[in-house]
């Protein structure tokens, strides 16, 4: 960011998000974060704060309506999120099913929790002005892929949002939804 050209403009990018697939495998360091509860509403590039930040969608209405509706759209029997207590300091979330069942994260399928963390990245209540994406849809389970572009509508209500190298499924769903899409 030396560059004389780009000086002006460091400010404005320096609030931009690029995300990158974060690993969810069984090993993944994701499944057994559970960080102190505090107030984070944007997610970071490594996911290491998903807990906190679905926690706080849940204070704001609009984010939560569109965060159970997506988790109703999955197929899961998932009916909303819980936040057990892990100690008295540290949390995690867990999804309540409509059996009354609930599976923690350390157990969610991959897709699951690569829809969290897109609903994570789109439904931040002030997100970042502008939210890039590098292949939204890899991991995601196929019923899953369709959420994609209504989670992209709701965040294009503030942010720009570009997904970088959708899969051809995807961009077809895109259709008249106005995302930038590029190829690397």
């Amino acid at each position: 960011l030396g560059d004389a050209r780009v000086l002006p403009y460091a400010d404005l990018i320096a609030g931009w998000r690029f995300f990158r697939p974060v690993p969810v495998g069984p090993d993944a360091t994701l499944r057994t974060n559970h960080p102190t509860v505090q107030f984070e509403d944007r997610l970071t590039l490594d996911g290491a704060n998903l807990v906190n930040v679905l926690y706080n969608l849940q204070d704001f209405d609009g984010p939560r309506r569109a965060l159970h509706a997506a988790l109703a759209a999955a197929r899961t029997g998932a009916s909303h999120l819980e936040f057990p207590e892990v100690d008295a300091l540290h949390h995690t979330v867990a999804l309540r099913h409509r059996d009354g069942a609930l599976t923690p994260l350390a157990e969610l399928s991959p897709g699951m929790l690569r829809l969290l963390l897109l609903c994570a990245m789109l439904l931040a209540p002030s997100p970042a002005p502008w939210i890039w994406i590098d292949r939204p849809d890899e991991g995601l389970d196929p019923w899953m892929v369709p959420l994609v572009p209504e989670l992209c509508r709701f965040a294009m209500k503030q942010a720009r949002v570009a997904l970088v190298d959708p899969s051809p499924r995807l961009e077809g769903l895109l259709g008249a939804l106005e995302v930038p899409k590029a190829t690397p």
